[in-house]
Order: structure tokens, then C-alpha cells, then sequence
């Protein structure tokens, strides 16, 4: 089982590396958000955004020793 501080996933671009998405960390019982999850990914990747509002609460930037965008 892989998990967070936060217990939330980590999902969409990693800071500072521009190109390359992560979707990981759903810890044992996170496989719930996977299919949103995987929703959103596709639409940061195809769009470079997405409407769905856990796009943010995902973001691998909340981890970020500097908020790089």
C-alpha cells in the first residue's frame, strides 16, 4: 500500500517536470477515487486542465517544497 500525508492521491503533473503525470498513492481502499481519477489525468494530459474539482485536491504540487507550476 502506497499513501500520502493526507490520505488523497497523488494525480496530474509533477512540479518541474513539465510532461510527466503521476497517478499513484490511492493507499488500500482509494481504488473509490481511481475512476475519477482517471478521468481527470486524461484531461490534464489531453487538455492540460481539468473541471473535474478533486483535480486540485490531487495535485502533486501540494507536496511541493516550492508550489512550481
Amino acid at each position: 500500500m502506497a499513501g500520502t500525508e493526507d490520505g488523497l492521491p497523488l494525480l496530474g503533473e509533477l512540479p518541474g517536470r513539465p510532461g510527466e503525470f503521476t497517478f499513484c498513492a490511492f493507499n488500500g481502499y482509494g481504488l473509490s477515487c481511481a475512476f475519477t481519477g482517471g478521468r481527470v489525468l486524461a484531461d490534464l494530459v489531453l487538455e492540460g486542465q481539468s473541471a473535474e474539482p478533486a483535480a486540485a485536491l490531487f495535485a502533486p504540487r501540494r507536496f511541493s517544497l516550492r508550489n512550481v507550476d
